[in-house]
């Protein structure tokens, strides 16, 4: 018999809107980052809360960056509801 691994891949698509980005340039820029990052440490297998920090921490370069002033107090919340659909679902183990 063979064995089978089964891995789930995400590829988010979520937009500057959704992300709760504010309204200035660069914004769908910073969208497609948070994406790929959330993408990355999902795919690599990290737990929810490595996957927390490494957003935190991709959340912090940006705030170095003339990204800064992009994020809403709410962007958390919203990290924190996604996180909580992709560790949480039976389905996907």
């Amino acid at each position: 018999m063979y064995k089978l691994n089964k891995k789930v891949v995400i590829n988010p698509t979520f937009s500057a809107d959704d992300w709760y980005l504010l309204e200035i340039a660069g914004r769908e820029a910073v969208a497609l980052m948070l994406n790929s990052q959330l993408a990355f440490a999902f795919n690599e297998g990290f737990s929810r809360d490595k996957t927390h920090r490494h957003m935190i921490a991709t959340f912090q370069a940006l705030s170095e960056t003339t990204y800064g002033e992009t994020a809403n107090p709410r962007l958390g919340i919203f990290l924190s509801n996604v996180l909580d659909e992709l560790y949480s679902n039976d389905d996907w183990k």
